[in-house]
């Protein structure tokens, strides 16, 4: 299974909110983070879809007081952390 691809469809401008499936046998994570003003609370959210689009694993939650850049490596390391804890297939 391939977990980490990148392919054209990443370098196409798609309207917000679109979703364009991986290819067969990948999965795909959707992560997003938000900080209140430049350092804050932060939360995150993520969602683990096949090639279908069924939901695998999906979780928002808040992850502490970080600036932007906390945050986001805070969303990739929790994506991480709940793929490895799941049994998928």
């Amino acid at each position: 299974m391939n977990l980490w691809s990148c392919s054209k469809k990443d370098k196409q401008r798609l309207p917000i909110g679109s979703w364009v499936a991986p290819s067969v046998s990948t999965l795909e994570f959707n992560v997003d983070d938000v900080v209140k003003r430049s350092f804050g609370e932060a939360n995150i959210g993520c969602i683990l879809r096949d090639y279908k689009g069924s939901h695998l694993v999906h979780f928002s939650k808040s992850i502490g007081l970080l600036d932007l850049t906390g945050a986001d490596l805070g969303v990739i390391r929790e994506a991480c952390l709940e793929f490895s804890n799941c049994r998928v297939g």
